[in-house]
């Protein structure tokens, strides 16, 4: 299973539960395209890992968006910082990550970041920092599920 069909995934979900869509209404014909281990480890990985995606109040309650410095700005484009704060907004991403994210890209990068380097920036902060993907004998197999 690729890391980032699974970080699409989680984020699908994450939008949806905003949306208003409880986690058990969403439906299988939107998730096409995704295999029943990526689905099982998605909302296993949402209910296990990231409660707050779900709690509505604790995403509301902790709106607040960074100001990027001048020199932040001049590494990180509009769409990259633009992704951050909806990865915040939809609680796959705290405030205190997403500082160490452009803390990441201010101490390790000359070269402007763009949306895919974000990307990638957002999947391995949340996949390496989390032991259930560290661990690859934990995942799911293709043919297991998660009840």
């Amino acid at each position: 299973m690729h890391k980032n069909n699974l970080l699409d995934l989680i984020i699908y979900i994450a939008k949806q539960i905003q949306l208003g869509a409880n986690i058990t209404d969403i439906k299988q014909d939107s998730l096409k395209g995704y295999n029943y281990a990526q689905i099982s480890a998605a909302y296993s990985w949402i209910m296990q890992k990231h409660p707050s995606v779900s709690d509505k109040k604790t995403q509301k309650d902790k709106s607040c968006h960074r100001v990027l410095h001048f020199a932040e700005r001049m590494l990180i484009s509009p769409e990259a910082y633009g992704y951050l704060l909806e990865m915040v907004d939809i609680g796959l991403l705290d405030n205190k990550s997403m500082e160490h994210i452009i803390e990441k890209v201010m101490f390790q990068s000359s070269e402007p970041i763009d949306l895919d380097k974000v990307k990638l920036l957002v999947e391995n902060h949340i996949f390496d920092n989390d032991t259930l993907f560290k661990n690859h004998t934990s995942m799911l197999r293709g043919n297991e599920s998660v009840n």
